[in-house]
């Protein structure tokens, strides 16, 4: 009965749904929190914001968002712009052009349906220069295994801030790859076994994006001629991003020295606390305040950023050895009494269930391994892709 256990190890597998959990900052001994998220740019079209507060002690501390609040951003010249909730606890407004020029100084003001008001200290947006040029190299990094090194990409960004441009910056990604099944489409059961006829391969193609959950900052007042070659996003040949073809999207902000100061920091605990949503060693306070209450704890900062982007596309095509999901089919067996107790006990909502075919009988084997959207990525090509 060991292959029936497998099999059925193998099933219950599938219904498994991985998570990521969520950022939790250190609130002391606080019942309730507020932490508001959120910046301008000079893009066009929406700015964003973010309301809500942590509530609860220990295990008990939970996100909720802070609905109805009446929004606004202001800036030094007297102009008002408001902003609408389009979602539970998140705002969203519109900033003409016009009004978004190095120089400019912003600030945040809100009032929660309790009638406390908030507001941030002005922050200035400083010009960005744009990113000269955006490469990799190949790295060789050493592991506990002495004989087994692990190889990687690590990107660089080269940008001059020569001239009327900001110290400081900060760079975010986002990452999109490609990665396929391993196997095609041929057998299914929906409460019969059945043959698959239709298109074998509609569900082997899928591209997946993700911000990246790590922050890089930097001054470059360090720098004599303010001409930065800055190392940014990693990626290990522990994962399959590399396998098929990756592409990175790298956006870069200029921060004013409080900004710059604040992110900082954030980098630093996020560096020893070993990611962004691990739990935070301490409180970092940023610069937003409760005007009736000043005591009062808020985490989150408000600021002004000129932004630049870059993409680069790689291949996939490298010497060294690159992680693919695993995929072992469980070998069926003769005495299947429980594999099929259990398959016919299946709801039609989790239909169809693919299998393999073998001489004797169906193969089972993850789902992940044989539609790719299992493993939460998109048949979509991205618009962007150049394959």
């Amino acid at each position: 009965m060991n292959r029936n256990r497998k099999k059925l190890q193998a099933l219950f597998f599938l219904f498994l749904i991985g998570c990521i959990e969520p950022f939790t900052p250190d609130l002391g001994d606080y019942q309730k929190t507020l932490v508001v998220d959120g910046n301008i740019t000079n893009k066009d079209g929406y700015q964003y914001i973010s309301i809500g507060y942590y509530s609860g002690v220990g295990e008990e501390k939970k996100y909720v968002p802070e609905l109805r609040c009446q929004v606004s951003v202001l800036d030094d010249k007297g102009n008002i712009f408001n902003f609408e909730e389009y979602h539970l606890g998140n705002y969203k407004g519109l900033i003409g052009q016009e009004f978004l020029t190095p120089g400019r100084k912003y600030r945040l003001y809100f009032r929660t349906q309790e009638g406390k008001e908030y507001e941030s200290e002005f922050d200035e947006l400083l010009a960005c220069p744009p990113i000269d040029s955006l490469y990799y190299e190949i790295q060789e990094r050493g592991t506990y295994d002495i004989d087994n090194p692990e190889y990687g990409i690590q990107f660089y960004v080269k940008t001059d801030a020569t001239g009327d441009y900001a110290d400081n910056y900060l760079w975010k990604h986002d990452e999109t790859w490609e990665y396929h099944s391993k196997y095609l489409l041929e057998y299914y059961y929906d409460g019969n076994y059945r043959k698959f006829n239709g298109k074998k391969d509609s569900l082997f193609f899928c591209w997946k994006t993700e911000t990246v959950n790590e922050i890089f900052t930097i001054s470059a007042k360090q720098y004599t001629e303010k001409k930065l070659i800055v190392p940014v996003r990693y990626v290990s040949n522990q994962t399959n991003h590399l396998k098929i073809g990756y592409s990175l999207l790298v956006k870069q902000y200029s921060l004013s020295d409080a900004a710059y100061e604040f992110w900082n920091k954030v980098k630093k605990q996020v560096q020893e606390s070993g990611g962004l949503y691990e739990t935070q060693p301490e409180r970092i306070l940023g610069n937003i305040k409760c005007i009736s209450n000043p005591e009062e704890m808020v985490l989150g900062f408000f600021y002004a950023s000129a932004v630049q982007e870059k993409r680069i596309f790689v291949d996939g095509k490298f010497d060294f050895y690159i992680y693919d999901y695993p995929c072992m089919p469980q070998e069926a067996d003769e005495d299947a009494e429980v594999f099929f107790n259990f398959i016919f006990s299946l709801k039609k909502e989790h239909f169809p269930y693919w299998l393999l075919k073998t001489p004797t009988f169906y193969d089972l084997i993850d789902q992940e391994c044989v539609d790719c959207r299992k493993r939460g990525g998109t048949l979509t090509k991205p618009e962007f892709w150049e394959k």
